[in-house]
């Protein structure tokens, strides 16, 4: 079973638990834990073992295992679930707690039951002084109700004192693109019950644009602004949509990612959540060489990678704790994500005693190696997908307030506190592979840039429709989507250049073929237009043996759904001439609609018409003189 993964046995579950003891003056501390009541436990007892502090990870992650842990060193004897005090809101809950001693000595009988004098009591078995009573120890509740037992392990972190370099541990709490505006919300109000507790926020821009469109979203966006404007909290920069910049790099598209970077950061910035740079890059992708050199060409000087990106993982190596820079990439300043606290990020069926197994294992971490001359520093990335969950995310803040051995640090702080090489680990740690990443198929390369060069020039061209172009724009950029595969970035790509072609599609040029009765003329265009907004554009005619005395070209203003233009055109010969009309974007070029028309050209002028007439009618007049002297002549006769 994954460590960050809790069961749910008989619907036992955590509530609530004190995440780390302190020994008072006395030598005894109280270990406090609140769980629900398993269904049809009438007259159900509970007992809780204690098992010898760990002094591995390895044995961190035994103790969750189906076998779970070993060398018990205390028990509490069977209590009634009927002498514990009631909790939750409902009182289904019960409430157990236990004095943690170092020693025997002084120790008071237990209580067995509700109002007795004493708590149970679990003696570690050390001596104070020196850290030596300090450790996680794994913590058994089971109970039992006839022949039926539910259990849980969680663990009991014991510190003598505040360490004197407590370990930093930077949470990044990501809302994806599905986030609703309940779990924005639920995440704003976590925030706000832990103001001191530092954290980063890592929400989807394409869910802050979606989200903004709904007043119930709208009011989560501004829940979520609030809680992340004080300096213990921030919001992560994120791309417009998660990408490869690997792949975007070997493709030969590195400059699409400052435009996912800008266009994310804009998309915050308008749902009213500012967005710092100073956090660096989260890598949700494996991690080459084309990586870093992409981003490095991006601007970006910090990032964090995830360990299976690295050639020796975090959890095989001693320099998890420290940044450094990425073979070949010196100018960058990298954190590693150890993948075993992002599982533990997972809240499973039980939250709250993920969250506490979570915290647990930082106590360890920290005691590994608890006299470094250096502070040490994790993230907490968690896996992706990952929503929320309200119970796990307050459970971590809370139990990283104040603990006296892990302090919570945001990315930004981390890269601040933390030193590169230090505590003698080396400061360049080489990837996992040195091949570069794969590249896009060409014609995918070669179809997205197209498309974003059209949607381009027609930025340039269209007025009032600068919604068509953010929309138009964003269809590419969301085709680059590291989510999508090949097969659905080109069925991506192909429906965004579709849409281009739609807008486009609703300008259009009228005319029809028409007859010159001289060699000069004019030559009848309608312009027509169907969408919303207005449109300025270059109007070229060209045709062989064609001239067009005013120019070919004309810059006008398609503000109407039709507008008429009468060019003028003089004929270099007779016969049918084709005139080619287009309509394309001042810049680039992008031709918007086209015509053909057929132009029927004479040598017919006015004069020869009137010559033709005058013909005409000498030969009407001698017709009619001839027709009535020749009856006269035969009267004669």
């Amino acid at each position: 079973m994954p460590a960050g993964s809790a069961p749910a046995p008989n619907g036992l579950r955590l509530v609530s638990q004190t995440t780390t003891v302190q020994p008072g003056s006395d030598g005894s501390g109280r270990f406090q834990i609140a769980f629900t009541r398993p269904s049809g436990t009438g007259g159900a007892t509970v007992t809780t073992r204690l098992y010898a502090p760990l002094s591995t990870r390895s044995g961190f992650l035994a103790a969750l295992s189906p076998a779970g842990p070993i060398s018990e060193i205390a028990e509490t004897a069977p209590l009634s679930l009927g002498c514990l005090p009631r909790t939750g809101d409902d009182g289904s809950g019960r409430r157990l707690s236990i004095t943690v001693m170092a020693s025997a000595s002084g120790a008071r009988a237990p209580r067995l039951c509700a109002g007795a004098p004493t708590n149970p009591v679990w003696i570690l078995r050390c001596s104070l002084g020196g850290g030596r009573c300090s450790g996680v120890y794994p913590v058994v509740l089971s109970v039992r109700s006839g022949s039926q037992v539910a259990s849980l392990t969680t663990f009991l972190t014991v510190a003598e004192a505040p360490a004197v370099e407590a370990l930093r541990a930077s949470p990044i709490l990501t809302l994806g693109p599905g986030a609703t505006a309940d779990q924005v919300a639920g995440l704003a109000g976590a925030l706000r019950s832990s103001p001191a507790t530092s954290a980063d926020v890592m929400l989807a821009p394409t869910a802050a644009k979606r989200l903004a469109t709904s007043s119930t979203g709208r009011r989560a966006l501004a829940q979520l602004a609030t809680a992340t404007r004080s300096e213990t909290h921030e919001v992560v920069r994120s791309p417009f949509v998660s990408i490869d910049p690997g792949a975007l790099s070997a493709s030969g598209l590195s400059a699409q990612i400052p435009l996912q970077i800008t266009r994310g950061a804009r998309l915050l910035r308008r749902a009213g959540i500012p967005s710092t740079s100073s956090a660096g890059w989260i890598a949700s992708s494996q991690v080459t060489a084309s990586t870093v050199g992409g981003l490095t060409s991006a601007g970006v000087d910090r990032m964090v990678i995830p360990d299976t990106s690295l050639a020796t993982p975090t959890s095989a190596s001693l320099s998890w704790g420290e940044p450094f820079a990425p073979a070949g990439a010196p100018a960058l300043t990298a954190l590693a994500a150890d993948s075993i606290l992002s599982a533990q990020m997972t809240p499973g069926s039980d939250p709250v005693l993920s969250a506490e197994r979570l915290l647990a294992d930082l106590a360890l971490l920290h005691l590994e190696r608890p006299s470094l001359s250096a502070p040490l520093g994790v993230v907490l990335l968690p896996p992706n997908p990952w929503s929320p969950n309200p119970a796990f995310v307050s459970t971590l803040l809370r139990g990283l307030s104040g603990n006296p051995l892990v302090a919570s640090s945001t990315l930004s702080s981390l890269y601040g506190s933390l030193r590169p090489g230090s505590n003698g680990v080396p400061a360049i740690r080489s990837l996992a592979t040195t091949s570069p990443s794969a590249p896009w198929p060409t014609p995918q390369t070669n179809s997205l840039t197209a498309g974003q060069a059209r949607v381009a020039a027609l930025s340039g061209s269209i007025t009032q429709g600068h919604h068509v172009i953010r929309r138009l724009t964003d269809n590419f950029l969301a085709a680059e989507s590291d989510r999508l595969g090949i097969a659905g970035r080109g069925s991506s790509i192909s429906a965004a250049s579709s849409e281009v072609d739609r807008e486009i599609g609703q300008v259009g040029i009228g005319g029809s073929d028409i007859t010159l009765t001289s060699l000069k003329g004019t030559l009848p265009i309608t312009l027509t237009k169907t969408a919303a907004w207005s449109l300025r554009g270059v109007l070229t005619v060209h045709g062989d043996h064609l001239r067009f005395p005013r120019g070919q070209t004309r810059h006008l203003l398609l503000d109407h759904p039709t507008q008429s233009l009468r060019i003028p055109v003089v004929a270099e010969t007779t016969g049918d001439l084709t005139v080619t009309v287009t309509l394309s974007t001042p810049s680039e070029g992008l031709v918007l609609a086209h015509q053909r028309i057929v132009v029927r050209a004479t040598q017919t002028s006015v004069v020869a018409i009137v010559l033709t007439i005058g013909d005409a009618m000498v030969l009407l007049v001698w017709w009619i003189r001839t027709s009535t002297r020749r009856p006269r002549r035969r009267a004669r006769r």
